[in-house]
């Protein structure tokens, strides 16, 4: 059976306003899923260089090296989401929460890395 090119045009039309925002939409959403991994993966180099900064440095006044480890870790989160919170702002009010949350994930990683070489270094300095 063969459409009329009448019905087969208001068809087509009314298929792609009906679908051209879903596809756009769906390609808005691959790219922020894209720029999100690629800040994700860029986010992990600044709280992975802090976090290894600030592990070094308090060697003599923390002795635990969980305690250590954390703090460590907490300041290596601080310094980015104020850094973060101020960038966003852009000359207003600071606004920390985005920025604290952008870099929770990728500070977690490296949170989770440092304990597991911690208990490493633990269990082979046991034998």
């Amino acid at each position: 059976m063969r459409i009329p090119n009448a019905i087969h045009g208001r068809l087509k039309r009314m298929a792609y306003r009906l679908l051209l925002p879903a596809v756009r939409s769906c390609e808005a959403g691959m790219e922020a899923k894209v720029a999100s991994l690629a800040f994700f993966v860029g986010a992990l180099i600044p709280t992975g260089l802090l976090a290894a900064l600030f592990v070094w440095m308090p060697g003599r006044f923390i002795g635990r090296r969980v305690v250590r480890v954390m703090v460590a870790n907490g300041l290596a989160l601080a310094l980015p989401a104020v850094v973060g919170g101020y960038a966003i702002a852009g000359g207003g009010l600071q606004i920390f929460d985005p920025g604290f949350l952008s870099y929770l994930l990728p500070q977690g990683v490296w949170t989770v890395a440092w304990l597991v070489i911690l208990k490493r270094r633990e269990n082979s300095a046991a034998f």
